[in-house]
């Protein structure tokens, strides 16, 4: 089964690297035009090179429709990759991007998060009506409760759920949604549904966001916006090895034996979770609104 998202403008938010960036590789390689969101310039330069290899290797469009130097921050003002500055030679006579571009957006999430939906609506302006978002931005807290500040709760809220928000909000003005229908994944966790000592602001939030997407999910019917969520377990990202399973290790093996054994088909992959945000942006999950799915090997059974 080919899921195919030709010529449809998608934004991926936390593009730079870990899940996001292995979204945007293959939504790209499934034919849509991937604009990648986040804070790091070279990070995003990266993903945007990984994309044009991915779908040169596809070999179903011509490699002389990318032009690398528009994607690479080495070769080019790094204001042309910013929202404000959007290079409007990219834009074909029918005011749309043409199939295949690729379009880093520097942008930090937490500085303004009321700003995030007039990005969204700039964006659109530019390269017409977005068929798609996936929000795999975040952060990860392990901390117990006892070392908690509240500008810790705050933080990581404001990030992986108040942003989401936002740009739920972007998605939904007039001109940025396409008509036709359009479709949101907000990535979740586990954590949201399965208790995980000192992850109390990281599980918080999650929660938060499979709470908005099961509100969005009925209050968007009207726009045609279809909004899902994806909640992964242990997935070998940067994030998490830097971050929760580093945090694990220092706590002594029995403590990393026992996280290792709640994942029966063990630690996920970018791509495990990257196939499904494919499946729920695509027309083959037309039906499926305000679900969580768990890309979690099993781990939520237990």
């Amino acid at each position: 089964m080919k899921l195919d998202l030709s010529g449809r403008n998608i934004l991926i938010t936390g593009a730079s690297s870990g899940i996001g960036r292995a979204i945007s590789v293959l939504i790209f390689s499934a034919g849509a035009n991937v604009f990648l969101l986040g804070r790091d310039t070279e990070r995003l330069r990266i993903t945007a090179e990984l994309c044009c290899a991915a779908r040169e290797n596809c070999g179903n469009i011509e490699t002389d429709k990318f032009d690398k130097n528009k994607i690479n921050a080495n070769k080019t003002d790094a204001n042309k990759i910013n929202a404000n500055k959007i290079d409007k030679d990219k834009i074909d006579a029918t005011g749309k991007i043409d199939a295949g571009k690729i379009v880093p957006v520097t942008y930090d999430l937490s500085s303004d998060p009321d700003d995030i939906p007039k990005l969204f609506q700039r964006l659109a302006g530019e390269y017409g009506e977005f068929s798609g978002l996936v929000h795999s931005a975040g952060i990860e807290m392990a901390r117990p409760l006892r070392s908690i500040k509240t500008a810790n709760l705050i933080n990581t809220y404001v990030v992986n759920a108040v942003s989401g928000a936002m740009l739920m909000k972007g998605l939904s003005l007039t001109g940025v949604h396409c008509k036709t229908g359009s479709s949101a994944v907000l990535i979740s966790s586990v954590s949201a549904s399965c208790g995980n000592a000192g992850l109390l602001c990281y599980s918080m939030s999650k929660g938060a966001v499979e709470s908005c997407v099961k509100t969005l999910a009925i209050e968007l019917i009207s726009a045609k916006i279809r909004v899902n969520c994806i909640a992964p377990a242990m997935i070998k990202t940067p994030m998490t090895e830097n971050g929760t399973y580093k945090k694990i290790q220092e706590l002594g093996n029995d403590r990393k034996d026992l996280v290792e054994l709640r994942h029966p088909m063990g630690f996920g992959e970018p791509n495990d979770v990257a196939n499904a945000a494919l499946f729920l942006l695509s027309d083959k999950s037309k039906y499926i609104n305000g679900i969580t799915l768990f890309a979690d090997g099993g781990y939520s059974t237990l």
